[in-house]
């Protein structure tokens, strides 16, 4: 338990490492290599063993806690080497499932003008229709059209600054720096 301990207060001690991605590292931690390895003593832990736990861990939950808790596992391991807790770690003969490829379903370029003009046409008509309340912004078109133009995540469009935009040669580009985040335990941008 002292190892997870020591591991826990690295991971938030990173500068580099986001709040919610230390809360998800425990929120693993706690739901599912606790449950399943939580007694067992650090030098008791085997390849077996872990190969067990990874296999349990994928049988009642799914393939991608039972990669996070490998994730979790191998850095725990290598904190109580770092430690001289254990001189190996059993993680490195675990097989791991491997990430199934999902079939990328992308908008045909029929979808992608409709899309547009249904946007475009929804402001443009709220404009004329001198209806009270707020005023269409044409926020959602543009956003809309700069997430089809770059391929970017939403949250790294929404945390664009005048000085992320680029203009060589007459070609405009993006320099994406950061990301905009909003979860229980923070929310910002983050570079």
């Amino acid at each position: 338990v002292w190892i997870t301990k020591l591991w826990n207060d690295t991971r938030r001690k990173n500068p580099r490492r986001v709040d919610g991605t230390v809360a998800g590292y425990e929120r693993d931690y706690q739901n599912h290599v606790h449950r399943e390895i939580g007694k067992v003593r650090i030098f008791e832990v085997t390849p077996a063993v872990c190969q067990q736990v990874i296999d349990t861990i994928e049988a009642k939950y799914s393939e991608d806690a039972a990669r996070k808790a490998a994730t979790i596992l191998r850095a725990v391991f290598d904190t109580a080497i770092f430690h001289k807790a254990r001189r190996d770690n059993p993680m490195a003969a675990v097989e791991t499932p491997q990430k199934t490829q999902n079939e990328v379903i992308a908008f045909t370029p029929t979808e992608i003008a409709r899309l547009r003009c249904a946007l475009w046409t929804a402001d443009l008509e709220a404009l004329k229709s001198r209806r009270p309340g707020p005023k269409p912004t044409f926020h959602l078109p543009v956003l809309v059209d700069v997430l089809l133009g770059t391929g970017a995540r939403i949250g790294e469009i929404l945390a664009i600054k005048w000085r992320d935009l680029i203009i060589q040669d007459g070609k405009p580009a993006l320099h994406l720096r950061s990301t905009v985040i909003e979860s229980e335990t923070e929310q910002g941008t983050f570079p």
